[in-house]
């Protein structure tokens, strides 16, 4: 039930969220990020002091509802808003949104998919351990790929979404793919260089073997964030076919690769070699 009603406190952030973006402004987006986190530090502290699952399921679902307190702030100040539609609603505007539904959806769906399929494999082949290192890895990379994600919805489409001009799309994106990895670069060699201290603090000391293999995991990373710069642009101009062909084929590959190099015995770092060649 908290779960649910989560949602519409989550909706609404991603409206502000969104027509702040829209209007590049970018500043009022920082805002209510930060003030939503640190709402949510002595939130999650208070709920987190019994350590009972149900105080840790609650301090997840605060981490995500408390920026809805400086968007409702912010929204209150705002020019922009937000109207109860007419009915009947104006359905060519939904129309509108259908491309982007389309795009959404297959993502929802693809790499989870993905990654039950070789989760499944990886536990008959070799055990729960070596599964458990894979998703300690993933949990590792979702954290710092999601930094990026943000940066790219939030500053990099608004500003493609507002041109039309090939040429300026086109440098623009180069010079976006240049950015972003080179900084990830430096982070990863960094993380690789403390991956052991790192690893205890994101994860546990059960983790500690997943110090051999983790070069896979940041190498593979670094091409996903050129992938994500190109896949944004699909998304700015709603190049639907291309972006659902791209994202099929692209979790096709992994689970091929993953099968045929391997001969059907799945390893830890055999995955995450085929996760590399994948987004290579």
């Amino acid at each position: 039930i908290v779960v649910s009603i989560s949602q519409f406190f989550i909706g609404f952030t991603n409206i502000v969220n969104g027509f702040s973006s829209g209007l590049g402004k970018n500043g009022i987006l920082s805002r209510i990020q930060a003030i939503g986190s640190l709402i949510a530090l002595p939130t999650c502290w208070l709920l987190l002091r019994g350590q009972t699952f149900v105080g840790m399921i609650l301090a997840i679902i605060a981490v995500s509802i408390s920026s809805a307190i400086p968007a409702y702030y912010f929204y209150k100040k705002s020019f922009f808003k937000i109207r109860l539609p007419s009915w009947p609603p104006d359905w060519r505007k939904f129309k509108k949104l259908t491309p982007y539904t389309l795009m959404l959806l297959v993502s929802a769906f693809a790499f989870p998919v993905t990654e039950m399929w070789i989760r499944q494999s990886l536990i008959e082949s070799s055990g729960y351990q070596q599964a458990g290192l894979w998703q300690g890895s993933i949990k590792i990379s979702s954290a710092y790929i999601g930094f990026f994600g943000t940066f790219l919805s939030f500053y990099f489409m608004p500003r493609l979404s507002s041109t039309a001009d090939k040429l300026v799309i086109a440098r623009l994106t180069f010079k976006m793919a240049a950015i972003l990895m080179t900084t990830f670069s430096i982070g990863a060699t960094l993380f690789y260089l403390y991956r052991d201290q790192l690893i205890l603090i994101a994860l546990s000391s059960k983790f500690s073997d997943l110090g051999n293999v983790i070069i896979y995991q940041l190498a593979g990373d670094f091409f996903k964030i050129g992938a994500y710069v190109i896949g944004f642009v699909a998304v700015a101009k709603a190049a639907v076919r291309l972006y659902i062909i791209a994202e099929i084929f692209q979790n096709a590959i992994f689970i091929a690769l993953s099968y045929v190099l391997t001969n059907g015995s799945l390893s830890l770092s055999g995955i995450m070699r085929e996760y590399v060649y994948t987004y290579a």
